[in-house]
């Protein structure tokens, strides 16, 4: 219901703008973005929103919360396949394990 807003809508044009200059990183801070995750407490509220949403039991004000919180697990989704991707097209090899790894 809530996960990856924008394939409903399209991605925005700042957005846009914004995924299309990530080819002018370096590759060190394409990396850094490739390996951001989202804070684990982040990761923890979103899951006990989702579990009261389930549940029935989610306020306008918990809904509006989990909405802004997908939301940016989203922009965070995109820019990691943007960097993974360009970090690709540069040859890098880029694995799961390459994500965990500070090497790069």
């Amino acid at each position: 219901m809530f996960f990856f807003h924008y394939a409903r809508g399209g991605i925005p044009l700042d957005e846009q703008s914004e995924l299309k200059a990530l080819s002018y990183l370096s590759d060190h801070a394409l990396w850094t973005i490739a390996r951001e995750t989202m804070r684990p407490s982040l990761e923890n509220r979103i899951a006990e929103l989702l579990h009261k949403n389930q549940r029935g039991t989610i306020s306008n004000v918990e809904r509006a919360e989990l909405e802004n919180l997908v939301e940016r697990g989203d922009k965070l989704t995109l820019r990691k396949s943007q960097a993974m991707r360009t970090l690709s097209e540069r040859g890098h090899s880029v694995l799961p394990h390459d994500l965990t790894s500070a090497d790069g």
